[in-house]
């Protein structure tokens, strides 16, 4: 059967099309293996809406414009689908309903971190509408998805261990994500690193540093649940074996180290410089043993033991923290800052640029120090998904609205990484950052002649761009 051009653009992979006395009719369509037969057989699944010369009219009566905007954004899309494709056929098979829809946001989010609202918008003037058309967006409806994404925490977690399985050294870490809503059960009275006790969702993360830095597995928790429980749940869900937690200076008490220990948990975590560990006579003596170059900056250090048989505590001196740490302390002092004064500076000049690590790996301070370093990674990302939950809490007045937001942020996170290995292995980042680069490469389009699509012609710094990453468009 001869399809018109106009029911043509709503045919894609996982749909199917019905005609019925003139009328035309769109149904996912699912691929399963039959044991019996041993061969794949296709089958109807849900259906989503009625398809009309003036547009698609989804089952919730959201009207869909089949007539595409002329010129769409490509480039990054592309680049960004082509980097994903494992993520894509692995979400196909856990999600045979859903995996356009969260596959589509989780890319337009990558491209750009703004809120669910613009979604619709968003999608409407990507190409990835040509590639995947009839989906709604739509406030009332995304909503609606959200929650019912939320449910699906196992399908989540089937996902999530394909990705942790081959890797090493998984780091876990943890933050705190203030919520204003009254209506979420892991909302709960917290207290972060800021000194705030709002309500709040403790996040914990897990990403992989080798064979590359990744974020591999992410769970929520109540907010008033401490950080070294939450590690034990959900290395248990996760099924990592190979792990290490490092945490924050504030997680450093003798009762976190000791749970750790008792789990046969291995980790790698900074004390604060008021600790015992603080050897000041070595310091003041600088009996630094070793050094070494990080980021083209001289790092001295010496190693001691502790009471407790296989663990050490390392001591760093990084001179250009120190000097910024004095220049920091000067200016408040200039600035007439409370507590600031010459006397606490001298006080306080024995301690700048120094980092104490305890750890119950056996790692050489090198070693030790490049992996604490990685941390630094996991913070921005948690910067970024703050950020974007901000733009974001109308949607998030349900825990499973919140799960779905958080899977949706994992899959786009996960993208952010392969683009920024991509560029690393390019030698880019001196240059470029991840957003400066998908900001470039949207500047290739697609724009409709006639009843084809062309791709625009490219600049030099898109050509170049494209060629370091890799990508073929």
């Amino acid at each position: 059967m001869a399809l018109p051009d106009w029911v043509q653009a709503f045919k894609g992979p996982g749909k199917e099309i019905k005609e019925n006395n003139g009328k035309y009719y769109l149904y996912e369509r699912k691929t399963v293996y039959d044991k019996e037969k041993k061969q794949a057989k296709k089958i109807t699944g849900a259906y989503l809406g009625r398809i009309t010369q003036d547009g698609f009219i989804s089952k919730k009566s959201a009207i869909v414009p089949v007539t595409p905007i002329p010129d769409l954004e490509y480039g990054a899309s592309k680049c960004l689908h082509d980097l994903s494709s494992d993520i894509r056929e692995r979400l196909e098979l856990l999600f045979p309903a859903d995996w356009r829809e969260i596959y589509l946001l989780a890319v337009l989010r990558t491209i750009e971190m703004s809120p669910f609202k613009r979604a619709q918008e968003r999608y409407l003037r990507s190409y990835l509408s040509i590639l995947y058309p009839g989906l709604d967006f739509s406030g009332k409806s995304l909503s609606l998805f959200l929650k019912r994404l939320g449910d699906r925490r196992p399908a989540m977690v089937e996902f999530m261990k394909a990705f942790v399985s081959g890797t090493e050294h998984i780091i876990f870490d943890g933050t705190r994500i203030t919520t204003c809503s009254e209506n979420m059960y892991n909302s709960k009275m917290g207290y972060n690193n800021n000194g705030s006790y709002d309500p709040q969702i403790n996040l914990m993360y897990a990403f992989s540093s080798k064979p590359e830095t990744s974020p591999v597995y992410y769970r929520t928790f109540s907010g008033n649940i401490c950080d070294v429980k939450s590690f034990r749940d959900a290395v248990r869900e996760s099924g990592i074996e190979d792990m290490v937690v490092i945490a924050d200076k504030g997680f450093g008490s003798e009762a976190n180290f000791g749970f750790l220990e008792e789990q046969g948990l291995r980790y790698l975590v900074p004390l604060r410089r008021n600790s015992r560990y603080f050897d000041r006579e070595s310091i003041v003596c600088k009996k630094y043993t070793n050094t070494f170059l990080f980021n083209e900056r001289p790092i001295w250090y010496f190693e001691r033991g502790t009471e407790k048989e296989g663990i050490k505590v390392i001591t760093y001196l990084d001179k250009d923290l120190e000097l910024r740490e004095q220049r920091d302390y000067m200016k408040r002092i200039e600035c007439d800052i409370e507590g600031y004064t010459e006397a606490g500076l001298f006080e306080r000049a024995e301690k700048m640029g120094i980092l104490l690590i305890r750890t119950n790996m056996d790692l050489d301070g090198k070693e030790a120090y490049e992996l604490y370093k990685k941390r630094a990674l996991i913070e921005d990302s948690f910067d970024l998904l703050k950020n974007t939950l901000e733009a974001d809490r109308s949607y998030m007045q349900k825990d499973v609205s919140f799960e779905g937001w958080a899977f949706l942020n994992h899959l786009s996170l996960m993208m952010t990484y392969r683009l920024y290995v991509r560029m690393k292995e390019a030698d880019m980042l001196s240059g470029y950052s991840v957003k400066d680069c998908l900001f470039f490469l949207s500047g290739i389009r697609k724009q409709q002649q006639g009843k084809n699509w062309e791709t625009t012609l490219k600049t030099k710094k898109t050509e170049k761009i494209l060629s370091l990453l890799r990508c073929d468009i």
